[in-house]
């Protein structure tokens, strides 16, 4: 996130230059960076912060959440039970692995 709010106040920093704008050194040093720093933040945070997760989803980037795993041993892993908060990828992730599902090595839900 810091790196793209640094990417944005030096592509922002470059088109103030570019505008040819006539201010002293002193302002362009204490107004102008400071506030192209203040803005592309602001817009990397207001970016992130609209992306927030639908209201049963675990995350906005992560639609699907481990419910449950079969066990045999500890180290031998029989079956999964996925969880997806999207019904139609769900219906879609089961049918594109159906015989995983039909076999019972994979159980798909809408979490």
């Amino acid at each position: 996130m810091i790196a793209i709010a640094c990417l944005l106040a030096i592509a922002l920093g470059l088109g103030w230059m570019m505008s040819r704008l006539q201010v002293s050194e002193d302002a362009t040093t204490f107004v102008v960076a400071p506030a192209i720093v203040m803005v592309s933040l602001g817009l990397v945070l207001a970016f992130y912060r609209l992306r927030r997760k639908f209201s049963n989803q675990t995350s906005y980037y992560q639609p699907v959440v481990l419910k449950n795993t079969g066990h045999r041993w500890p180290a031998d892993i029989t079956g999964l039970e996925l969880g997806f908060t999207n019904s139609a990828y769900a219906s879609a992730f089961a049918a594109a692995n159906e015989h995983a599902v039909s076999t019972g090595k994979l159980k798909v839900s809408v979490a």
